[in-house]
């Protein structure tokens, strides 16, 4: 839809107004189709930064992705916004392969389906998508502003902040981690509904260790990264990050290790030097290598990746609450993506149905 478009359909909604709450690519893709098609969008984040899973750090000359590591493109929606309606000049294909290792350390063949398959990321760090996002469309973005509660009133909401509440809007979608989203609808009025879907829903705690070696190591079969296969191994995930052109200097290397919960939930309160010691030490006994590193970096994920799922809270969204992120559909970025433009058009739905 052109601009001149969204402006007529717009001005005959009576520009619907619509708070998300959550910053991850699940709202901000919803914030960009609701923009796309007039609806006035403003973003509530706890964080002081977009993305939600996705999370880049840059270190120098160094940049390194120490939350989601790349994005697929599997379906035709995924492949049209990634591809074509979002700018595409800092996109690249990173090309090498996954393999999988068993709790032994046994490396073995990757699946070429799955390696057949494009694994996307931006020269400065899949932080770029939420910023393309949050650029292309029409929101107000509010940072370090936590959503405290939901209030109807009028047959509007109002979104309460620590010190003050915002509003009136037709519509409130929420894209928050299980645990989050259920404390928020908690608080809320009861009307707000869906805590007991999202209350079967649970998300995975680990911790990410990412490390700059003084000795590069090789990758196995020059792949790109290792992925735990029988959820045995202190390890779950480790990548060589130089595999992503532009983000680490020629002769370095950085890898990226995301730990299993199993190892990362008892060390959650444990100092960031005792962590990235023992996790360098296990990354070094998985490549078959002594590991010195030169720097580390800790990031701990209280609520990571879904194990279990929220059961259809889409069916409490009639009185204008609506729900999207990877809590209903998985862990992959892609998914988290459709799930927030697929909200986005039941909320349109839900304001022409009011003009």
């Amino acid at each position: 839809m052109d601009v001149a478009t969204a402006a007529v359909a717009a001005h005959n909604r009576g520009m619907g107004r619509v708070a998300i709450v959550g910053a991850g690519v699940a709202g901000l893709a919803a914030a960009y189709e609701l923009g796309r098609n007039g609806a006035s969008t403003t973003v509530f984040e706890a964080g002081s930064r977009l993305g939600g899973r996705i999370s880049t750090v840059e270190r120098g000359p160094i940049v390194f992705d120490d939350g989601a590591q790349f994005i697929r493109t599997e379906t035709p929606v995924s492949e049209q916004l990634l591809l074509r309606d979002l700018p595409a000049d800092a996109l690249f294909d990173i090309g090498r392969d996954v393999r999988p290792f068993d709790y032994r350390g046994h490396v073995g063949p990757g699946d070429p389906a799955q390696n057949g398959q494009p694994k996307w990321g931006y020269r400065g760090g899949l932080r770029v998508l939420p910023h393309l996002l949050t650029k292309a469309s029409t929101a107000t973005v509010h940072l370090g502003w936590p959503v405290t509660r939901l209030e109807l009133s009028g047959g509007r909401w109002k979104v309460h902040g620590t010190n003050s509440a915002v509003g009136e809007f037709e519509a409130v979608l929420v894209t928050l981690p299980p645990g989050v989203a259920v404390a928020l609808l908690r608080r809320s009025d009861e009307t707000a509904g869906a805590g007991k879907a999202f209350g079967q829903a649970r998300h995975r705690a680990i911790v990410s260790v990412a490390f700059e070696p003084d000795q590069p190591p090789m990758a196995p079969e020059d792949a790109y990264a290792l992925v735990n296969s029988d959820r045995k191994h202190a390890i779950s995930w480790l990548a060589f990050e130089s595999a992503k052109p532009g983000h680490v200097p020629a002769g370095r290397e950085v890898l990226v290790a995301q730990m299993a919960e199993a190892w990362s939930a008892p060390r959650f309160g444990h100092a960031d030097h005792a962590i990235a010691t023992e996790a360098v030490s296990l990354c070094g006994a998985l490549l078959g290598v002594q590991l010195v590193a030169r720097w580390t970096h800790v990031t701990r994920w209280s609520e990571a990746l879904p194990d279990s799922l929220a059961i259809d809270p889409t069916s409490n969204e009639g009185n204008g609450v609506f729900f999207a992120g990877d809590s209903l559909v998985g862990g992959r970025v892609h998914l988290a993506i459709e799930s927030g433009l697929s909200a986005a058009g039941r909320i349109m739905r839900r304001l022409d149905a009011q003009s």
